[in-house]
């Protein structure tokens, strides 16, 4: 609500007063009948304001939870519980323009006035209560870029005021008193917050705190209240014009954790040579009818009683106005286009493109989800065999229905169907990707295939590239087509920063190695001269050849990804610090934002739980592990790729057996040499199996180890694997297969005390003194260090956090490239 009220200071005497009834001195001569009652009723209900700005800038919606007051948390945690109502954080984000249209009957019900008024004593006037079926009709248009940037016309009874926000300025016009600037800061429109803009809801209840509960039209609700601060109070003002205080309480019903009514009040004090005069206005919005528009619940209809009551030191000049409106809204629509300039209007569309392995596919996949739930369009470019193998097994057509802004495509890896694609045939995959595949990605790139989703929803040309870093031919395609590019490595940084260094550990003469002593130490890669060993160094170091696919591929890693804008690594600071400060010598801009899977479920409040797995998940095992007591478990799988021979098989099994501790075992298809290994199982190991063990070809791994029956996990030693494990405070057996592995197994067991390394080693003995040592004689202190580094990784994903920080400079940076490649494009 504003009015016109005199400043004397201002040379035009014009000064606008955000919220403010005409006050009577000013609008004695307007007054008294029908035109009269319109204008007073356009000037209080039109267009209120609410206390302070809010700035949408598509960051994450959800607070940290902890660290407050209970007021405090409770009123955030019943904000989460509004956003995943009105439709998730996904849905929120995706919103960058709204139009609607309503209609509105009003009301002033009741006009009271007493003698003695001041400046114009004498003056009575009543307004007689309207009748049933009574009140002035009309309707409005709205248009909001975002809550800072929106434009009103509602007419009633032939009577218009507009309304609108520059992002710096909030004004309104009418015939009567033309056009007027407020004071302060641009705020939003209240009209928004009654059920058409979740969004800005959630953003001004995140500060707010919970008072208690009460019922409101039949629904039991929380009731959270926020204060304008002082400064916004302050700058609102002026020298003849006071605003006192301004509180706003939310009703969120417990039932459906909507809003179901919206409550403000402000005081303002008028400053007179005489008395100064009060204002206390009340507002009170019921919000109904919510329905769902492109997957966000919108309220459709509602109704808002307003009291205005001024009081000085006179009690004669006393006055109540009671008025009401109650509205209805037409039509919704979100992303219009044409309400700005298209480039302006479209999200940064990043590409992401992951090296075609079930590790680095699963980790780039909660990458683009993060990176959904920022605001921004994503495509997802995988391999047509993954993505074959992934409609197979997962949910993976329809799991992001809820996801706007993202899609999936594909491109050839240039090999035949019946390709392996796995183990030692993988490198052939690196070198028909960049042979075959470069050419295709180039031509994607300059094409307008990727401009149009399935839907034939419109998103602008690729602004960004996020790529495995190992494939660096796409930095060729960045360069040549002008899109800046970030790398990712989804393998550990110990095992990156070795890559780094391998010319050195050429140049120095450490490799190729001068004998077969696997525990020499190794010298040439700073930060690990007190614990690595050859032995350590990823398994092809092992075979002495300078003209090794691998040597020759991976010797070149520092060169390539220091190409690119940044690097993204699967890491935390808290975990890999030592390391990340090496790195930085050759890549100084680093985004550490792991671990990725449980840093998307922090978002994920709405989303169902979804698997990036390229096998079917056998549930079963679950069930089996409820039935099991604390930590007694330990979990054994060796992930997607490694495979084993009958022999190493037999000899795990027996050590798991002969340790007498229960085992939920992962024994993936096609991973034993004898395909008929199950026929030939000793009687023993089957009885030691029916008696303590589970065996399973595939299971939902972040679920088991997040279970409490489980105690201890055998493991490869894959990055996504120990992530997972650390996260969930598991202590670990290290068997190293291939590739990073090695390296991880390593900083496990020696620099970060979370295990076993038993690396080199396939024998029963071993095996059960192993599980005995972390499951039993050990097991205290492996869960110590275990919990404790557990700690670090959830503390790292809080608000403010290492990981949550630096994910958040990441989405700004992407943001700033991609607005200078739209500026480019125009």
């Amino acid at each position: 609500m504003r009015t016109l009220c005199p400043n004397l200071d201002n040379e035009d005497g014009l000064e606008t007063v955000l919220e403010v009834p005409i006050p009577e001195e000013i609008a004695v001569s307007v007054i008294g009948g029908r035109n009269a009652e319109i204008q007073l009723l356009l000037g209080v209900v039109a267009a209120p304001l609410i206390p302070h700005p809010i700035k949408c800038n598509n960051h994450s919606l959800n607070k940290k939870i902890n660290d407050h007051p209970i007021e405090t948390s409770m009123a955030k945690y019943i904000v989460q519980q509004y956003i995943a109502a009105a439709g998730g954080e996904h849905a929120l984000n995706s919103i960058n323009s709204m139009y609607a249209m309503g209609k509105v009957k009003m009301i002033a019900s009741e006009f009271i006035e007493g003698d003695g008024l001041g400046l114009n004593s004498g003056k009575v006037m009543k307004i007689k209560t309207a009748k049933n079926g009574a009140g002035e009709m009309g309707g409005f248009v709205l248009w909001q870029k975002r809550p800072d940037l929106w434009s009103i016309e509602l007419v009633v009874s032939g009577c218009k005021i507009s309304a609108g926000s520059d992002g710096k300025v909030s004004w309104r016009q009418t015939p009567w008193h033309h056009s007027h600037a407020s004071r302060g800061p641009a705020r939003p429109l209240r009209r928004s917050l009654q059920g058409l803009d979740p969004r800005s809801t959630a953003d001004m209840f995140s500060d707010s705190i919970c008072i208690g509960e009460k019922p409101v039209n039949g629904e039991d609700c929380f009731v959270l209240k926020f204060e304008a601060e002082p400064s916004s109070l302050k700058a609102r003002s002026s020298s003849n014009v006071e605003i006192m205080r301004h509180t706003v309480w939310g009703y969120f019903s417990q039932r459906t954790g909507l809003l179901v009514q919206l409550e403000d009040s402000h005081l303002l004090r008028l400053k007179s040579p005489k008395d100064d005069v009060f204002w206390e206005t009340t507002m009170e919005s019921l919000v109904q009818e919510y329905r769902t528009i492109d997957g966000v619940n919108i309220a459709h209809s509602g109704k808002t009683c307003v009291s205005l009551f001024r009081f000085g030191e006179n009690s004669e000049g006393h006055t109540r106005t009671r008025m009401e409106e109650v509205w209805t809204i037409e039509e919704v629509d979100f992303n219009i286009k044409g309400l700005m300039d298209e480039q302006e209007s479209l999200p940064p569309h990043v590409l992401i493109f992951p090296l075609p392995l079930q590790g680095p596919v699963n980790s780039m996949f909660k990458l683009a989800e993060l990176l959904c739930f920022s605001g921004l369009h994503i495509t997802i470019l995988l391999t047509e065999n993954i993505h074959n193998r992934l409609v197979l097994h997962t949910d993976i057509s329809s799991r992001f229905d809820q996801c706007p802004g993202f899609q999936i495509k594909t491109i050839s890896d240039g090999l035949p169907d019946d390709h392996p694609r796995d183990g030692g045939k993988f490198l052939e995959v690196f070198d028909s990707l960049r042979t075959k595949t470069k050419t295709l990605f180039k031509d994607m790139l300059t094409s307008d295939s990727l401009c149009v989703d399935v839907d034939g929803k419109v998103r602008g040309r690729v602004s960004c590239i996020i790529a495995d870093g190992v494939l660096g031919f796409t930095c060729d395609v960045a360069d040549e087509v002008n899109v800046p590019i970030f790398c990712v490595r989804t393998i550990s940084s110990c095992c990156l920063w070795i890559f780094f260094c391998l010319p050195e550990l050429i140049e120095s003469g450490e490799y190729p190695f001068k004998d077969d002593n696997l525990d020499e130490p190794i010298k040439s890669v700073p930060g690990t001269e007190t614990f690595l060993r050859r032995r350590d160094l990823p398994e092809f170091c092992r075979s002495g050849d300078l003209t090794d696919p691998n040597i020759q591929l991976f010797k070149t890693e520092g060169r390539e990804n220091s190409r690119a804008y940044g690097l993204i690594l699967n890491t935390f600071e808290e975990l890999d610090q030592p390391i990340l400060n090496q790195m930085r010598t050759i890549c100084p801009n680093l985004y550490p934002i792991g671990p990725l899977h449980a840093h998307l479920k922090k978002k994920q409040t709405t989303l169902r739980s979804s698997s990036n797995s390229l096998w079917a998940e056998d549930r079963t095992c679950i069930d089996w592990l409820d039935d099991q007591l604390p930590n007694s478990v330990i979990y054994v799988s060796f992930g997607s790729i490694a495979t084993m021979t009958n022999d190493q098989l037999i000899e795990f099994w027996y050590g798991l057996v002969n340790s007498k501790q229960n085992f939920l075992w992962v024994i993936r298809p096609n991973s034993i040499g004898d395909e008929e290994w199950r026929s030939k199982m000793p009687v023993d190991l089957v009885k030691g199996t029916k008696e303590r063990g589970y065996i399973v070809e595939w299971a939902p791994q972040e679920e088991v180890l997040a279970h409490p029956a489980v105690g201890g996990f055998w493991t490869h030693c894959g990055w996504n694997s120990i992530l997972e494990s650390v996260y969930e405070g598991k202590p670990m057996i290290c068997w190293p297969y291939f590739f990073d592995q090695q390296v991880n197994s390593r900083f496990v067991e020696k620099v970060w005390g979370l295990g076993l390394d038993m690396k080199d080693t396939c024998d029963r003995e071993i095996v059960e003194k192993m599980v005995k040592d972390l499951m039993v004689l050990r097991k205290q202190e492996f869960l110590g260090r275990a919990n404790h580094m557990s700690k670090l990784a959830k503390n790292c994903l809080m608000e403010g956090g290492s990981s949550y920080s630096n994910f958040d400079r990441l989405v700004k940076d992407i943001k700033s490239l991609s607005n200078k490649v739209q500026s480019l494009l125009k």
